[in-house]
């Protein structure tokens, strides 16, 4: 992997990471280098206006495996719609229906790491961005613990809002990046 791609994305990721939360969306417009090389066939779920390609080694998963496998770190037991990931459960993706209001709840991530701070919470610094992509909103929360970094994305048009965790185990991080990126990058109506 070119360590100068993977700087500039981390940049990339920090400097949405790090907006207002007052900012407004409209002003955030973002562009993903997105290797289609790296991406699995695109998937579209029924009921949501909203399309994506994991990445290409990152495949089906049940979805009880992955509540086992991710204890603690992943606490949605309800609208759980895809799960994807790797044979050695180092990388997942969970694409997650969410209600209309989610996107503002999701606020107390912000409240919950700034009062844990120093304890046993599975996430030790989350920060939080804005952009647009695709003619779609995103609000995204980076997130990151001993173990897991984690992108959390809520994709919304209209009525319609999908959840986006992705998460890569801290050793593999590098390695996983352009795929991420990549597979955030293809999230389209």
């Amino acid at each position: 992997m070119n360590l100068e791609r993977f700087f500039l994305f981390f940049l990339l990721v920090f400097i949405v990471a790090c907006q207002s939360p007052d900012r407004s969306t409209e002003d955030a417009p973002m562009q993903f280098q997105v290797d289609s090389s790296l991406l699995a066939k695109e998937v579209s779920i029924d009921g949501y206006n909203i399309r994506y390609r994991p990445p290409l080694e990152w495949k089906g998963l049940d979805r009880d495996f992955f509540r086992q496998r991710m204890k603690g770190h992943f606490n949605r037991r309800e609208g759980i719609l895809k799960v994807h990931g790797d044979s050695a459960s180092s990388v997942f993706l969970v694409v997650s229906g969410v209600r209309p209001d989610e996107h503002g709840m999701n606020d107390s991530l912000l409240r919950k790491n700034d009062e844990k701070k120093g304890s046993n919470a599975p996430w030790q610094d989350v920060r939080k961005g804005t952009f647009r992509h695709n003619d779609l909103h995103f609000t995204q929360y980076l997130l990151q613990g001993p173990r897991w970094i984690s992108f959390r994305l809520f994709a919304r048009t209209g009525d319609t809002s999908l959840r986006f965790d992705y998460f890569v185990r801290r050793e593999i991080y590098g390695k996983e990046i352009k795929n991420v990126e990549s597979s955030i990058g293809s999230i389209t109506q």
